[in-house]
């Protein structure tokens, strides 16, 4: 006998042998009372809802729908942050959310609005909260325009004067803006003369601190000049100038 028909007879025997221990199981069952349970094949169910597998248990089928792509922690607070100050603005946010280029443009200049007002209230807490005085006016402003503009109304003389009063404080809050700035500027700068009235007369100290830093400079430059030699004993040399 060959190997060859030796392997089909073990196969042959195998598969006896499973057929009979399912058919014996069944008469057991049925001498029981019992109904075989036999394994069903269902209908593939709906992307993104669960259903029975093969051996009757439930299983999720994953949905094949797009899924957004995680918030990082700067968008999750510049969103926070801005639906609690211009919540009027932020009503455009649900609206652009099957809109992915648009919605990258607007998700890169949030974080960046918000990056530039956490520097400025990390630098002037009195200018942050100017700056942010601004933001809610404006919201509100512009919400009073943008209801006008979708009703097709004119506005009657209560709200004209209303908008004309909020307009006005916010010219007041952009002028103390200015001012805040201003002032940042000026210290700036008066700082930056007493240093160059300090600097001026101490020429001698400036020129030995200079020294020092190129020697440091040139010592840094000669490690990377000479690298440690493949055997570890110290720096390898190499021709050209020193």
């Amino acid at each position: 006998m060959t190997t060859i028909d030796r392997n089909i007879r073990m196969k042959f025997a195998t598969t006896a042998l499973l057929a009979f221990v399912t058919v014996s199981g069944a008469v057991a069952l049925l001498a029981q009372g019992k109904a075989p349970v036999t394994a069903q094949r269902s209908a593939p169910s709906r992307a993104g809802r669960a259903g029975p597998s093969e051996a009757g248990t439930t299983t999720t089928v994953p949905s094949t729908a797009p899924s957004q792509p995680e918030q990082s922690p700067d968008l999750a607070d510049a969103i926070k942050f801005f639906s609690a100050h211009t919540p009027n603005r932020m009503r455009i946010y649900e609206r652009i959310q099957d809109r992915p280029m648009v919605l990258k443009n607007f998700n890169d200049r949030l974080v960046q609005r918000y990056q530039r007002l956490m520097r400025v209230q990390s630098d002037d807490a009195q200018l942050f909260d100017i700056m942010v005085k601004q933001m809610e006016l404006q919201d509100k402003v512009y919400w009073t325009v943008r209801r006008h503009q979708i009703n097709g109304r004119q506005m009657d003389q209560e709200v004209s004067d209303q908008l004309r009063s909020q307009v006005r404080e916010l010219v007041e809050l952009s002028l103390q803006e200015r001012q805040k700035r201003i002032d940042h500027v000026e210290k700036m700068l008066q700082q930056q003369k007493a240093a160059l009235k300090e600097d001026s007369g101490n020429v001698d100290a400036l020129v030995d601190k200079h020294i020092d830093q190129m020697a440091k400079d040139a010592k840094n430059f000669q490690r990377l000049w000479d690298p440690p030699s493949e055997a570890g004993q110290g720096p390898g040399r190499r021709g050209g100038a020193r």
